[in-house]
């Protein structure tokens, strides 16, 4: 594989990452016996189409169940809700949502792209007024905690009842608001972190998508309206991530604002540690505390 320093090769890459991403260890955990997949496509405010992959329940429940959006890397959530039920569980519409890619995409198109597939999303056959979660791991995790300030601000109906956010992108260094980047001193003490994000490589996927740092379509940490208001979140956070002080301070102002958090925080362990080591004991905590997590977001609704 070429070397992550030029973004016009990532076009080149892409077959051989897919190719990767399908040999994980995480992707012969998934019990797929009972779950149907189609894939249909999503238009864009520009006309532009891209396919997306939609799960449900194989066998036809009596009635419609709640609507999950997910935003890629969240092929391992696939398997952790097809393994542990939750499909079945809840009759659950999974969507795996798709949107134009960096370098040859700039920000902000791929948060525009999200935006008109969450509109798009909830016309997939789910009853999304019984429940409505969007899920999202590392930039994934960016752009669904993007998408429910959006929804908020523009009250999308039905509303997004709860937020999945595992290792989430919350904000680079030079995004966090100065009067908090004190706080933040794990871009330095894990930057040379094992396994799938280190220094280097988030410099090159800033490099590709060069996002405007101040936006709060870029790091909700500098919303204009807050973070009041908003549903519930559930926040995955590894001790060894450069990402964990930015998610631990979002946490601290979502919590300040009154929402509702639930936090949990795998000590030692690096960014994406149960996609790379789906056997250890904390990723099963994991998968554990995400269906945790699942039910207590679908609480009443």
């Amino acid at each position: 594989m070429p070397p992550m320093s030029d973004p016009a090769q990532i076009a080149a890459m892409r077959p051989a990452m897919e190719k990767m991403q399908l040999g994980m260890p995480y992707q012969t955990t998934v019990d797929r016996t009972s779950v149907s997949e189609d894939t249909v496509d999503i238009s864009f405010r520009d006309g532009t189409s891209l396919p997306a992959a939609f799960y449900k329940p194989s066998v036809q429940p009596a009635s419609t169940g709640p609507l999950v959006a997910l935003y890629h890397g969240e092929d391992s959530s696939l398997a952790f809700l097809a393994k542990k039920s939750l499909l079945r569980a809840y009759n659950t519409v999974v969507v795996s949502v798709n949107y134009r890619l960096a370098p040859e995409h700039k920000f902000p198109r791929f948060i525009h792209d999200s935006w008109d597939a969450l509109n798009w999303a909830s016309t997939l056959g789910a009853d999304p007024f019984k429940g409505f979660i969007v899920g999202g791991s590392s930039a994934g995790g960016n752009i669904a905690a993007v998408m429910f300030h959006l929804a908020r601000d523009q009250k999308l109906s039905p509303p997004i009842t709860g937020l999945s956010f595992v290792y989430p992108v919350v904000a680079s260094q030079d995004a966090v608001p100065k009067e908090l980047a004190h706080e933040c001193t794990a871009h330095t003490q894990n930057a040379n972190a094992p396994g799938m994000l280190n220094a280097e490589t988030l410099a090159f996927m800033r490099k590709c998508y060069n996002p405007a740092t101040s936006s709060g379509l870029y790091s909700v940490l500098n919303w204009e309206t807050g973070q009041q208001d908003l549903p519930k979140f559930d926040v995955l956070v590894c001790g060894l991530d450069q990402l964990r002080d930015a998610g631990l301070l979002y946490v601290r102002e979502l919590q300040k604002a009154g929402v509702g958090v639930k936090l949990d925080v795998y000590p030692g362990v690096p960014h994406s540690f149960d996609v790379i080591f789906p056997p250890m004991n904390q990723a099963e905590d994991l998968r554990k505390d995400r269906g945790e997590a699942f039910a207590w977001m679908l609480e009443g609704q």
